[in-house]
């Protein structure tokens, strides 16, 4: 008492404390001084052992003659929230920060358990434990103090997820930067995997002027961090010049409550390019967990960033899984517009292998960016792998691609849907030919759809035609025979037409023709413009002589110097982005971009002598755009835009019947605040694209959206005729918010929402539509009244009783196991109930509460397979009515156990269920309905 009184007072410490417990004890311990990196210690601090308040003790005891090492302060209480004044915060995993500064705060002291300050191994504690006598260290090559002041500041959680420093780990605490970049990286444990959460905090000093009161200005500061299941990476590229702090947190999901500090760096950067990222994809750079979950491995880039000296490069990844999967890209660069870039890469699935061949068009940094997800998967096609490319080698530049729809070669993502598939050559969306003839051969049905084509070339005159092209048509499929008219690359893009009167256009095939049969003959220079160089097909690069290499900029807009001798901007910035001035040659429509906060959108169509037709899309999404309409007489059309996000609209001449020219491009982006559209304009586009949506909404199984359009709708006066199908999508919803309940109540074992969910079921007379899955939940249900039935049954038993069962010596068999069992089902560790002796304390003790109490307070869903199955052994041996003979109350146990059990082991999720009864022919009748109401109005 004495001994803790002085540690309240100030006048003892925790180890001079724990060497009196442990002398009384009869265990060896002694007392090392030394200096330590604890609360206050700033990173990167020196002269640690002339500061008073670095100056520690701690304790080593000997155990099995082996002297080992803890501290009991440290295990024992931590300094939480301390700050330390002069660093502001400017960036928390990839979102920026306008310079949230810190305040100096000394923290305070939070109690806490921390074994990991017990017994304690050598090489782990010298990280923040330095005494002053060496041999104290207990290491066979012991730390200088000059070795132990410049290690870069590590805390228990590193050892506790088992990093470990692998090449390219930082193993200094202050860091310079080489090229403005430095990477800090550890190595993860394979036992760890997916489970491993990280995220990390940038600072960066304040200048005398900040910390004087001045504001804070934004510094981006760049970091591209990579996780993948064997390793944990950060480069930190620094755009600016300055001192900065980076700390790196991390836990494990299964084990850690919080995100607690693994490390910390200090980064010292001198110069700088001024340079940053293209983008900052929220999943991070690299091949990581989202990765994995598709199923793709990476074959040529396992790293975050790609360094070539080459313009052109190839990305491959290996496809480790039979799932159909839909695939969207982009590629990115700091000032050249997304748009100008769509022509720069291209995707190919071919046998087990994704393929991504990447054309730069000027030396730089790019973001390419994959997407990827099942077919038939609803919402936006998640991103899943981001490479940062850069490429600085002055070389002639590759010309782009054909105009391929999305980059993506092959299938469109709507193909399987509007049951389109290609056979035979070019089905991969890849043709390489010697021959001028090509054929591509697409099973389709005739009597739903038409079908048109887009073909382009970049190596013809846009005055002349790419290539002649023939359809042959049947009831069953669409044949395109091509004839191309000189060598070079052809890029063919199928669309069909739904024979429902509407000019909206849908996707359905890509195909690449690289046609290599002579070349294109071209006079005067020895290096024409557009020649080819070993196959690949190469633009001159005019040299920009020194005196123009400069420009005049405004706050608006610039126009960078063009070479001696032409007349054409290279690139024109407008509004602080650039895109680059395509030549007419290139066959590029005319591209714009559109910011609305409406759910319709009026794009006005360019005047043509020629009939036009629309395709849209949502950006990186399986589901098409529901509703286009043209209104030829105003030269004006209207699309919806049911979700937030950005839309793909072009607009194409039809030629010839069926051969499209794309003459508009617009990238509609709709922001998050909605807004009421103009009604005079819009009341009857919006109420069309309401009532298009609520049909494709009714058809799918994505509940927000659903209830979102009911809810437009029924703030909107429905006309009568419409009505039914308001009333269909409302029982639609019902069925599956329902199915969802019902899936969720049986996964959870949650007996609240079985009842809830099975009671609405019935209201709603959905239990016929429902089918086996309110037949399970029934099952479980009943399984899970059983289990509060046997908890009664616990509860109503006599102390008395459960203490008799204590207090046997040696019990028959049935008991002991049963006992087990029951106790397992608690999550008791079966290593602490191998004897009867065990057992018996473990139904006697208070730690947790009385056996009854614990029973009454269990949770079905903590409960797991592992444990059930080991139960289930220890039960399987006995019968009900033998355990009730040797013990009553045993025989309630047994029976809890069984119920508990029985719920547990229960069949695999249920798949999702597409109901067609019903419900679909109500929408297919309604639509109809509906259709033909307007029609006759």
């Amino acid at each position: 008492m004495e001994g803790l009184m002085g540690i309240l007072l100030g006048q003892n410490c925790h180890a001079h404390f724990f060497a009196r417990l442990a002398k009384a004890a009869g265990i060896a311990c002694v007392v090392i001084s030394g200096v330590t990196k604890n609360g206050s210690y700033v990173v990167g601090e020196r002269r640690l052992r002339r500061k008073q308040e670095r100056r520690a003790q701690w304790n080593a005891i000997l155990v099995d003659g082996e002297w080992r090492l803890l501290d009991v302060l440290w295990a024992s209480c931590a300094l939480v929230r301390r700050r330390v004044a002069g660093w502001a915060l400017i960036d928390v995993d990839g979102e920026r920060l306008a310079g949230e500064q810190e305040d100096d705060s000394p923290g305070e002291k939070r109690y806490r358990n921390n074994e990991f300050f017990f017994l304690t191994d050598p090489d782990q504690f010298v990280c923040t434990h330095l005494p002053d006598d060496p041999d104290w260290q207990l290491l066979q090559q012991p730390l200088f103090v000059q070795q132990f002041e410049t290690f870069f500041y590590i805390r228990e959680r590193f050892f506790d997820l088992g990093l470990t420093m692998v090449n390219g780990s930082q193993r200094r605490c202050v860091l310079k930067t080489t090229d403005a970049e430095v990477t800090i990286k550890f190595g993860i444990p394979a036992s760890l995997g997916s489970r491993a959460q990280f995220r990390y905090m940038l600072f960066r000093k304040k200048t005398a002027e900040e910390e004087s009161g001045k504001a804070v200005k934004q510094t981006k500061g760049c970091v591209i961090g990579q996780l993948t299941a064997s390793m944990v990476s950060y480069t930190c590229h620094m755009a600016e010049v300055g001192r900065y702090r980076f700390d790196v947190f991390g836990r494990d999901l299964d084990r850690h409550n919080e995100l607690d500090l693994v490390c910390s760096y200090v980064i010292e950067c001198d110069s700088t390019d001024g340079r940053y990222l293209p983008d900052d994809p929220e999943i991070g750079w690299g091949p990581g967990t989202e990765l994995d979950d598709t199923g793709l491995v990476p074959d040529t880039y396992h790293e975050a960033i790609v360094y070539t000296d080459e313009p052109e490069l190839t990305i491959r990844f290996y496809k480790a899984t039979h799932k159909k999967l839909v695939f969207w890209q982009c590629l990115k660069h700091l000032f050249l517009d997304e748009a100008a870039l769509m022509s720069r890469a291209v995707l190919r699935m071919c046998g087990d292998y994704v393929t991504i061949v990447v054309r730069l068009p000027q030396p730089g940094e790019y973001a390419y960016e994959l997407f990827c997800d099942q077919h038939n998967s609803s919402g936006l096609i998640p991103n899943v792998c981001n490479y940062l490319i850069r490429f600085y080698r002055p070389v002639p530049m590759p010309a782009p691609f054909p105009p391929l729809r999305c980059g993506v070669l092959g299938r469109g993502i709507l193909a399987p849907t509007l049951d389109v598939k290609a056979i035979g050559t070019g089905s991969e969306g890849y043709v390489k030919t010697s021959k001028p003839e090509v054929k591509l051969r697409l099973n389709m049905s005739q009597s739903k759809c038409e079908v048109f084509y887009e073909i382009e070339c970049l190596h013809v005159a846009s005055d002349q035609p790419a290539a002649a092209v023939k359809l042959e048509i049947s009831q069953s499929h669409v044949i395109v025979h091509v004839t191309l008219t000189a060598a070079g690359e052809y890029g063919l893009n199928v669309f069909v037409r739904p024979r429902s009167g509407t000019s909206l256009l849908h996707h359905v095939h890509s195909l690449l023709i690289d046609y290599q049969e002579g070349h294109v003959k071209n006079g005067g220079s020895e290096h024409p413009e557009g020649h080819t160089e070993n196959g690949l097909r190469v633009e001159n690069i005019p040299d920009v002589s020194k005196d123009d290499a400069t420009s005049n900029v405004t706050e608006m807009s610039a126009l960078a110097p063009s070479p001696q001798g032409n007349t054409d901007p290279i690139i024109t910035l407008s509004e602080k982005q650039a895109s680059p001035v395509t030549r007419p040659t290139q066959h590029r429509c005319p591209t714009e971009k559109c910011v609305t906060t409406d759910d319709v959108y009026r794009v006005t169509l360019p005047r043509s002598e020629h009939s036009l037709m629309l395709a849209a899309e949502r950006r990186a999404a399986q589901h098409p755009v529901n509703f286009v309409r043209l209104q030829r007489k105003r030269d004006e059309a209207f699309v919806s835009l049911p979700l937030l996000g950005v839309y793909v609209v072009d607009v194409f001449e039809v030629h010839d019947r069926r051969r499209l020219k794309n003459v508009h491009r617009l990238n509609i982006t709709r922001n998050e605040k909605v807004t009421q559209i103009h009604k005079t304009m819009h009341i009857n586009a919006r109420f069309e694209a309401m009532y298009l949506s609520l049909i494709a909404a009714t058809e799918g199984t994505d509940i927000p959206t659903l209830q979102k359009i009911i809810e437009a709708c029924t703030n909107t006066n429905v006309p009568k005729h419409k009505e039914p199908l308001l009333k269909v999508a409302c029982t639609r919803l019902a069925f599956l918010e329902v199915s969802q309940d019902l899936r969720d109540g049986i996964t959870r074992r949650h007996k609240r929402t079985l009842q809830t969910a099975m009671k609405r079921a019935e209201l709603e007379k959905l239990t016929s539509e429902l089918g086996q899955l309110f037949d399970e939940a029934r099952e479980a249900l009943i399984k899970l009244t059983c289990i509060d039935k046997m908890r009664y049954e616990v509860g109503k038993m006599n102390s008395m009783s459960i203490a008799e069962i204590k207090s046997y010596t040696k019990p028959q068999l049935p008991i002991q196991e049963v006992m087990k069992a029951t106790l397992l089902i608690l999550g008791e560790q079966e290593e602490c109930l191998q004897e009867w002796k065990q057992i018996g304390a473990g139904i006697g003790q208070t730690r947790r509460g009385s056996l009854q109490k614990r029973i009454k307070n269990f949770d079905i869903e903590d409960l797991d397979i592992t444990t059930v199955l080991k139960a289930n052994d220890l039960l399987e041996k006995h019968k009900a009515e033998d355990v009730q003979t040797y013990s009553a109350v045993t025989g309630i146990f047994y029976k809890w156990v069984s119920q508990s059990n029985s719920v547990q082991v229960r069949p695999s999720p249920l798949k999702h269920v597409h109901v067609r009864s019903k419900l679909s022919e109500s929408t297919e009748t309604c639509h109809i309905m509906c259709t033909s109401s307007s029609i006759s109005k």
